[in-house]
């Protein structure tokens, strides 16, 4: 009796307490008492934004601004675009305006940004509540000067298919230099009516070589172009003239035109197709009966974003040179994927590999054979955002390319270091 007793008050320990008055009162009965919520991670918080974002949540934007902004680790090029979404919602288009052009001088690739642009100017134009900055927007839209410098470590060299053929004194010597490429430019956004836009554009750069001046190279680029676009997708078309020098001297003028299409199906898959025809003529007569001719190509790209900070692409290229001597032309197809990455804490990596198979139409006449090159080009970047200047952010780029061909005099293998800071004002 006593030992049933005992599994009694011993069963009854589990099941409740014991209150002030004595009494037995079950656990089910007992106040609850709230624990403090953990507080969201970084990664949380940007879901949290993306998803205001995508609901246009307004109201609560600014807060979760505050506390995303004050993370050690937060995307603050993200941060801004999305201030500067909500700016744009409050009527304050020139603030957003700045925004936008700090976000796109950081992430020039990033489409949803350029969109927003697009949007927050056509609002500032129509709006009367955009004041002096609706006004100069509607009399003249504003000159971007896209400048960039690259410092470049060269290493080419011609690889024979035999090595042992190599011998000192050949003529194919490896060649180590370094050079500075530059582009600078101007362009211009005209409005015409609704989505529909002029552009023009006027660009030069070149490759300066130290110890090697006749082997530098200088572009000056016009253009002319119409874009137009409706919802998610977006059209353009593109006439220009390019004339280049090598050395001091003239090398070859190009006259075409380009044309694009873009769609984006959603946030996670976009596809964009382009074709281009160039004609090229060389000032050099003894090059000019060889390769002057058209220059026919299309292209096509799809890419899929898992989340804002991958990215995943694979596409194709078709290249077909119509030489004025037919040994010359020849057929390009390419097959190319890469991946980037935007980490949270500034740094963005990506990498890119590509193949590609080129024939000639007509055999060698020097070797009495039909030239095939089977092409392979690697790449990878690294920048880091927090270490800009003034705007201006520095790039690594590693480039790698190799030329495998049944002549052998085609052969080649090429890799290039380079070191950039670029800026758009």
């Amino acid at each position: 009796m006593k030992r049933a007793v005992l599994l009694l008050i011993l069963f009854s320990s589990f099941r409740g307490v014991v209150a002030a008055d004595g009494e037995l009162r079950p656990a089910s009965d007992l106040p609850y008492r709230q624990t403090e919520a953990a507080p969201p991670s970084d990664s949380e918080l940007k879901s949290e934004l993306e998803a205001a974002l995508a609901k246009q949540d307004w109201q609560n934007m600014p807060e979760l601004l505050k506390q995303y902004r004050s993370r050690f680790l937060a995307d603050q090029v993200f941060a801004d675009y999305a201030e500067a979404r909500w700016r744009s919602s409050q009527g304050e288009y020139m603030q957003a305006q700045a925004l936008y052009r700090r976000v796109l001088a950081q992430r020039p690739d990033w489409q949803e940004a350029r969109a927003a642009t697009i949007n927050n100017l056509s609002a500032a134009r129509s709006a009367p509540r955009a004041g002096d900055f609706g006004k100069r927007l509607q009399a003249s839209d504003v000159w971007q000067l896209p400048v960039s410098l690259s410092h470049v470590r060269n290493n080419q060299g011609y690889i024979p298919r035999d090595r042992k053929t190599l011998l000192a004194g050949d003529r194919y010597p490896d060649k180590n230099n370094d050079a500075l490429r530059y582009n600078l430019g101007a362009e211009h956004d005209f409005s015409l009516k609704g989505n529909h836009r002029l552009r023009l554009g006027l660009t030069s750069g070149g490759t300066h070589y130290w110890d090697y001046y006749d082997r530098g190279t200088r572009s000056v680029r016009l253009a002319a172009g119409y874009r137009s676009s409706a919802g998610k997708q977006s059209w353009s078309f593109t006439p220009y003239t390019e004339q280049s020098w090598l050395g001091s001297e003239k090398y070859t003028l190009n006259t075409g035109a380009s044309a694009a299409y873009n769609n984006k199906f959603n946030d996670n898959w976009r596809v964009s197709l382009s074709a281009s025809s160039v004609n090229r003529s060389y000032n050099n007569p003894d090059h000019a009966k060889y390769y002057d001719g058209n220059i026919n190509s299309i292209s096509g790209t799809a890419e899929w974003r898992p989340n804002s900070a991958w990215a995943i692409s694979a596409g194709a290229d078709y290249r077909a040179d119509l030489t004025r001597n037919e040994t010359r032309a020849s057929d390009r197809t390419v097959f190319r994927t890469g991946i980037s990455r935007q980490f949270e804490s500034g740094i963005k990596a990506g990498a890119s590999v590509q193949y590609g198979r080129r024939e000639f139409s007509h055999s060698e006449p020097l070797y009495g054979i039909g030239r095939k090159d089977n092409e392979y080009n690697a790449s990878a970047s690294l920048s880091y955002q927090p270490r800009r200047w003034k705007g201006v952010a520095p790039k690594i780029d590693y480039r790698y390319s190799k030329i495998d061909s049944n002549v052998d005099s085609s052969s080649r293998e090429q890799s290039q270091w380079f070191m950039s800071l670029e800026k758009k004002f």
